[in-house]
């Protein structure tokens, strides 16, 4: 054993002394019940036509003390551009990306190269190979001039690649431009929204710097505007040229999804990252444990060694002990599952893993569920309004009849917490099925949403539709229909 493996092995002993009931395990109908009738006794509070933020019958999420040091990258200070919206919502017609060229003045590799981010495959990507750097720029020629208002760049494949500053230009002779936005990038994908372009080129420079991430794109799109509907729609509809295909748990990679590749390695998905199945003995474990077709497709080496996404909570199976995936990537313990729960997080969301090999582990009380915009949070808001958590975004919860349908559905205590605007912008991490009102479920992938899809057809592509999280609606976002 290595002298890192032995440290880990010691940190993951120190916190074995937290032993939890049997019945507390993801799937427990005791622990749901539990969890439900102390959210429906706290739900008493937030039923008054106001909601008094000293009621007691709020969890208050726990204060962590975190120190980190980090050198500041380069930054350049510019103000917005009249017109745009670095939070714009999915919404147009994709246009055709046909005769596009793209090109960078970023030193990458030919498997990174710039046409990687417009060969329609997010396995591929467009990366810069080297940290991010004021100066560079991603740039597509269209061939002629075409109408847009709008980009999207997306790298579910590398989300914590997103430019954290950068300019977003157009111009019809690839010398003299016109700068549209001025961002800071926060979330993966990002949306820029402008005024109507006619144009030829369009390029991002990178205008902030980052001393541990590298600038990806695994594809670009540009949005036109769409034609006047000749009906009213409660969603937002893009058409994408060609046929659209559902995608399968293979494709999305889905907590809980199960993935044997060519060479016959295994893999349990959790939060993005690839969990190794280290022996047949715990590929039976994890079988019996997780009920999802197993699907058949690559994995690849960035998976492997990615953090879990923040708020993915883990038990190795039999173990006991509950983990949560913080922001720094590192896992951290809970004390007990009564400190689980009044943390706000969900119990039907809990993966049961076969081991907890390639992650690493930090000291110190997790941070609460809506912190971590973890999956089926319920966050009460300073102004009092409620909202559910579900692939990283916040979804506002409009009525008290809302309210009371979610609850039934979802088991995580209300928490206050503080809720940023931008929550509600961002676009929904790939592989999170989202169950609207109504009963129908939708899978998002690409930042876009596919189905509505049934139990049976989900379970077939490798999901699991008992991890559907409760949505009020999904009004806003990109909505493919396949089924």
């Amino acid at each position: 054993m290595t002298k890192v493996a032995r440290s880990q092995a010691k940190d993951i002993n120190e916190q074995k002394t937290m032993t939890y009931q049997r019945q507390a395990r993801h799937g427990g109908r005791a622990a749901l019940i539990t969890s439900l009738g102390a959210t429906l006794a706290i739900m008493a509070s937030f039923l008054a036509p106001t909601i008094s933020p000293a009621s007691a019958a709020v969890t208050t999420a726990p204060t962590t003390t975190t120190t980190t040091t980090t050198t500041a990258p380069t930054t350049t200070t510019t103000a917005a551009v009249a017109g745009s919206n670095c939070l714009a919502p999915a919404s147009g017609t994709v246009l055709d990306r046909t005769g596009w060229v793209a090109s960078s003045n970023a030193p990458s590799s030919a498997a990174d190269a710039p046409a990687r981010a417009l060969d329609s495959n997010y396995t591929t990507r467009f990366s810069t190979n080297k940290l991010q750097t004021p100066g560079l720029y991603f740039q597509v020629d269209l061939g002629s001039s075409q109408s847009f208002y709008l980009l999207k760049l997306s790298a579910p494949n590398s989300p914590s690649d997103y430019a954290r500053g950068y300019h977003v230009a157009t111009s019809n002779n690839g010398t003299s431009w016109a700068t549209v936005a001025r961002c800071t990038g926060t979330v993966n994908p990002e949306l820029v929204g402008f005024d109507l372009q006619s144009a030829r080129y369009i390029r991002v420079t990178l205008t902030a710097g980052s001393t541990s991430q590298w600038w990806s794109i695994d594809e670009l799109n540009l949005y036109g505007k769409a034609p006047v509907p000749t009906t009213t729609t409660t969603v937002t509809t893009t058409t994408r040229p060609g046929r659209v295909v559902f995608p399968g748990a293979g494709t999305s990679y889905p907590d809980g999804a199960l993935l044997q590749t060519r060479s016959g390695s295994r893999y349990l998905f959790a939060g993005g990252k690839a969990l190794p199945i280290v022996s047949g003995k715990e590929w039976a474990l994890v079988r019996r444990l997780d009920r999802s077709v197993v699907v058949y497709g690559p994995v690849s080496h960035s998976q492997v060694v990615a953090r879990m996404r923040p708020g993915t909570v883990v038990q190795v199976a039999g173990k006991g002990a509950y983990w949560v995936a913080g922001t720094d990537g590192r896992m951290r313990a809970f004390t007990n599952h009564a400190q689980y729960l009044a943390d706000g997080y969900d119990p039907a969301q809990l993966l049961e893993v076969g081991g907890l090999t390639g992650l690493s582990f930090a000291r110190g009380a997790p941070a609460s569920a809506p912190a971590l915009r973890a999956d089926g949070a319920l966050a009460v808001a300073p102004n009092h309004v409620v909202y559910v958590m579900a692939g990283g975004r916040a979804f506002r919860i409009a009525s008290r009849a809302e309210l009371v349908a979610i609850v039934r559905l979802d088991h995580a205590r209300l928490v206050k917490s503080p809720v940023p605007a931008w929550w509600q912008a961002v676009l929904p991490v790939r592989g999170t099925l989202f169950r609207v009102f109504g009963g129908n479920i939708f899978v998002s992938y690409g930042g876009a949403l596919y189905g509505p899809a049934g139990a049976a057809l989900l379970s077939r592509d490798g999901y699991r539709a008992a991890r559907a999280l409760p949505v009020p609606t999904i009004a806003g976002l990109e909505v493919h229909h396949t089924y």
